[in-house]
Order: structure tokens, then C-alpha cells, then sequence
């Protein structure tokens, strides 16, 4: 009698063990996140490509399933609201993620996995992609340097059932906008016009013209001309630089850039008193000169 027991219990335990063997179960995971590094514009919105994987492993036999999960990120250490900022030197800078280089449509990650029914150890993998953006034209004028952030992405599993997520969840990438020193003439200088001058009259011919430099804010620059006096048809003349109509000096800086259109003059003085060297009873003449900003 007792020999029967144990064979009707060891059948009862093989049959259990037999039937756990067919759940299935699946373990999701993030890979790894990249880092984003940009260069700042204030010309145009600038955008790095960037992708992360997802992938789930099925385990054990049974049927099939279908399931639905999410990747999100968070606004960072430094959120202005809902917009990510980054921080440092370069002082706050907006930033986001998006789906397309344009950067018109946030990113938040989404997708699905289909497994089949039947034996385990398939593994499924998709790939998320995205943009980093940079907006142009910030507010407040970033500065060179670097400013920076930290930042989470969570995989979230959305359909119920024996799914799990493994490895590092949430997981933390690096955020780095660099601002590099930059100076454009916004608006170029016209023509030193001093127009007509007589032999040995008796006052000076003044004349001048404008333009517009734009600098990173606070990046030190200085302006220079390759030649600050020289003469047309026998006709000395000077110029200098300065910020009013009159006067100035050469060179002219250095002085700090504010990220916007800062004015400045070329002013020129043709002395009295000077005979000129012309061919006939009258002559006209010019001369080029280069202006450069050096930053």
C-alpha cells in the first residue's frame, strides 16, 4: 500500500511541474541612452539625431501576447514649467526633444511588441528615434561657454500581464549646449562720403557712416580699420571709430558683445588748407579700406 502512494504522489508532483513549465512571462529593458551634446545657433534651431532600443525577451512556452509600453522623459534638473533648461556659463538655455529636426512635434517614445505562442528565448528589439533641439534667438542672450543638464527616460510596460522591466530604469543621460564666441556685421558700412571739396578752403569736410556688429554676449571684441588715414586726388583725409557721429579713436575696444546689434560709426575728417592734385578743373576719387572685428 504504501508503494502505491508514493507513485500516485510522484506522479501529482510531475504533473504540476508540467503544467508551471508552460506560463510564459517577459522581461523588458531600455538600452542605453546616449548623451546629448549641441552647438548653439542664433542663426537657425540646431538638431543632433539620437535613437534608443527597447527590447523583451520571452521566457518559458504558452501563448502569445501582444503588449504595449512607453518612453518618456523627464524636463531635467532645471525646468523652466515644462520647458527643459540647461544651465552653467553659457547661462539657461531651452532645449528639447523631438520627433522630427525641425523641432516642431515633442518626443515622447511608444511602441508595441507581438510575440507568438510556443517556446521561449525570443527576443524582440526596437529601435526609438529622435532629435535634440536647440532653439535659435534665446532669451537673455546665452553666453560662450557650456551649460548643462540631467535628464531620466523611463520605460513604462502599459498592458497588464506577466511582463517585467529589468536592468537600470529609470535611466540618466548628460545634456552639454556649448556656445562658441561669435561676431557678424549685421549691418555693413556704407561709403565715407565727404563730397565736394574746394582747393584751400577753409574748413574742414566731415563725413561718416554707420554699421552694426553682433557678438556673443559678453565676448570681448575689437574693432580696427586696415588703414586709418590715407588721400584721394591729392586729399588727406582721416578716419576713426567711436559709438556717436563725431570723433573716436582707432582701434576702437575692446568692448564686451550683449548677443544683440550693438551701432558704431567710421567718422571722417578731410582737413582745410589742402590743394588737391587734379588733372583738369575738377576729379573724383576713391578709396577702399577693410574694417575687421576681432574676437
Amino acid at each position: 500500500m504504501r508503494s502505491t502512494w508514493a507513485r500516485l504522489l510522484q506522479v501529482a508532483i510531475l504533473l504540476l511541474v508540467a503544467g508551471s513549465a508552460q506560463a510564459a512571462t517577459f522581461a523588458c529593458s531600455l538600452g542605453t541612452v546616449p548623451n546629448y551634446t549641441q552647438i548653439y545657433s542664433d542663426v537657425s534651431n540646431s538638431s543632433t539625431a539620437l535613437s534608443v532600443t527597447v527590447s523583451c525577451t520571452k521566457s518559458g512556452g504558452g501563448g502569445g501576447l501582444t503588449f504595449d509600453y512607453t518612453v518618456i522623459p523627464n524636463n531635467g534638473l532645471n525646468p523652466s514649467g515644462a520647458q527643459n533648461r540647461a544651465t552653467g556659463a553659457a547661462g539657461n538655455i531651452n532645449y528639447d526633444l523631438y520627433t522630427d529636426s525641425s523641432c516642431t512635434i515633442p518626443w515622447s517614445g511608444a511602441g508595441t511588441f507581438s510575440f507568438a505562442g510556443g517556446k521561449g528565448g525570443a527576443t524582440i528589439s526596437q529601435t526609438l528615434n529622435y532629435f535634440g533641439c536647440v532653439p535659435a534667438a534665446q532669451p537673455g542672450f546665452p553666453s560662450a561657454g557650456s551649460s548643462t543638464d540631467l535628464v531620466s527616460m523611463t520605460l513604462a510596460i502599459v498592458t497588464t500581464g506577466a511582463i517585467t522591466v529589468t536592468g537600470t530604469n529609470p535611466q540618466s543621460f548628460n545634456v552639454t549646449i556649448n556656445v562658441n564666441p561669435r561676431c557678424t556685421f549685421s549691418t555693413p558700412p556704407g561709403t565715407v562720403n565727404f563730397g565736394t571739396y574746394t582747393a584751400f578752403q577753409g574748413s574742414a569736410n566731415l563725413a561718416n557712416t554707420t554699421f552694426s556688429t553682433t557678438c556673443t554676449n559678453l565676448t570681448p571684441y575689437t574693432l580696427s580699420l586696415d588703414a586709418n588715414s590715407g588721400a584721394v586726388s591729392g586729399l588727406n583725409y582721416s578716419l576713426l571709430l567711436n559709438t556717436t557721429s563725431s570723433g573716436g579713436v582707432h582701434p576702437f575696444g575692446p568692448v564686451p558683445g550683449t548677443g544683440s546689434a550693438q551701432t558704431y560709426y567710421i567718422n571722417g575728417t578731410m582737413p582745410a588748407n589742402q590743394a588737391g592734385t587734379c588733372a583738369g578743373a575738377s576729379c573724383a576719387g576713391t578709396n577702399v579700406h577693410t574694417l575687421t572685428v576681432t574676437y
